[in-house]
């Protein structure tokens, strides 16, 4: 595993001193953190994919 550089520790070499519950917890709230922001991707690209098409749509029946 590589050394993270945001938070400056490594599982692996044993620097994560406090339980493994605290652990799981830290994991738990990047998981989440990690799936909103992928969620609101995917919802800005769906709406601009949207707003592209009716632009488009738009244009062929002005023809």
């Amino acid at each position: 595993m590589s050394r993270n550089l945001y938070q400056s520790w490594d599982i692996t070499q044993g620097d994560f001193y406090r339980s493994p519950r605290d652990y799981d917890k830290l994991y738990k709230k990047h998981q989440k953190r990690d799936r909103i922001v992928a969620l609101t991707v995917w919802l800005a690209v769906a709406y601009f994919t949207g707003v592209i098409f009716f632009k488009v749509l738009a244009y062929a029946a002005a023809k």
